[in-house]
This record gives C-alpha cells, structure tokens and sequence, in this order.
C-alpha cells in the first residue's frame, strides 16, 4: 500500500470561514480526500481555550475541597479552640505535643485545669487534620452523652466500631465524664481495642495514676487496666 499526496486544495474553517489549503491523500489510487474543518489558528485558539478552562476546573476543585475540609474542621473543633494563640503557651509544653508525629504510640496531657492541655491538643489536631488524617474528637461528656444516644437508636455498634479504626481519636477531659456503665465502659472498649489495632489515641486528663484509675472505676478492676493500657500505649506530658 502507498501514500502520495498530491495537488491542493482548499476548505472552509468552521469557526472563522477562512480557506484552508490542504494536500489530499491518494491511499491505493483512491482519492481518500479528509478535507480539514478547522484551521491552524482557530485550532490554537481551542487548545488555549481548552487549557484555561481545564485549569479553572482544577483550581474550582481545589478550592472546593479546602473549603469542604476547613467545614469539616470547624465541626472537630469547639469556637473555643479555633482561634489559639501558640505565644501564650508555653513554649516547651507546645514543643512537646507538636513535635508529636503519628504512629501507634499517642499521648496523654495531664495536668490541673487551665494549663492548656486542651489548646495545645487541638493545634495538634488541626496540624493532622491539615496532613490528611481522619480524626474523631469528644469531650467525654459529651461521648458519654452519645454512647447513650447511639445505642438507644441501634447504631452504637457500627458507631464504636469507627471509632475504633479512625485513625486519630481524641478524648478531652478523660475522668470527668458523668458515672455510668455504658459510656464508661466504651471508653476503655476503644482505648483497649485501638491499643491492639496500633492505633494512637490522644488524651487530656486532670488526674493520673491511682486518681484517675479512681474516677474510670468500674467491674474487672477496669481503671487501673485503662491507666496501665495509657501508660502502655500513649507518652506522658505533664502541664
């Protein structure tokens, strides 16, 4: 089989109606004759036109998810915590939990109220959260609360099965939460289990050892088993 082009010939551009002068091709002694529709500069034109479109989309969806992620943000975080200011920290405690990078061993801040256990915990978890890890934050009151909720509706189980595998979980205020069976006894079900999964947990708490194996006290000795698993799995910081 050959090829030749042979003669010119000329057809309209579809788009500004200039003439186009084309070769056509003769296949086999067959006038093939694939008359061109459009012409060099208004093809440039759509490639350009093409491109900027293409490059608006990509930044329309950029800025779509980091507003879909600023909303998820703002649903982790209390109004409280959003806007910290790190200089009123001091400065070796936030060094401390920000230079906490992920893997399966969390941390437990503790120390009396008003020294910025919480703060800090959430300038860390913005810092995740902007790394791309999935976070499930609760006071404990507020996690008791819905423990109570979620099983009264049937979804508990799926619920504390998430829990379980989110990759960071994070619990303000561990021994304050109100007394109660249920919701007690899922905070140790998802620190115990996310231990076995080496999955790290990060925790603020007024009390340590024999104090807050105290406040977490219910059947089969579990708060000292809670402390012992913090201890185990999680690095101390104190405030």
């Amino acid at each position: 089989m050959t090829s030749t082009h042979t003669g010119s010939k000329t057809s309209l551009c579809s788009v500004c109606g200039l003439e186009i002068g084309y070769n056509p091709i003769i296949l086999n002694g067959i006038d093939m004759e694939i008359a061109p529709n459009i012409c060099s500069d208004c093809e440039n034109k759509r490639e350009q036109n093409m491109g900027r479109e293409l490059r608006q989309c990509l930044e329309e969806e950029k800025h779509k998810r980091r507003a879909d992620k600023e909303r998820h943000w703002l649903k982790i975080c209390p109004p409280l915590y959003r806007n910290t200011d790190p200089t009123r920290i001091p400065g070796d405690k936030l060094n401390k939990v920000m230079s906490w990078q992920y893997n399966p061993k969390g941390l437990v801040l503790h120390g009396v109220t008003g020294r910025f256990k919480s703060r800090c915990a959430y300038l860390l978890l913005k810092r995740l959260h902007d790394e791309g890890h999935r976070i499930a934050a609760f006071d404990s009151t507020d996690f008791v609360n819905q423990v109570s909720d979620k099983f009264y509706d049937g979804t508990g189980g799926a619920w504390i099965e998430n829990l379980i595998k989110v990759p960071v979980f994070y619990i303000d205020d561990l021994g304050n939460e109100p007394s109660g069976e249920r919701g007690a006894g899922e905070i140790w079900h998802i620190i115990k289990r996310r231990g076995e999964e080496l999955l790290p947990v990060i925790i603020t708490t007024n009390s340590v050892g024999e104090e807050l194996s105290g406040k977490l006290k219910g059947p089969q000795d579990r708060g000292s088993g809670m402390v012992r698993r913090l201890r185990e799995f999680c690095e101390p910081i104190a405030f």
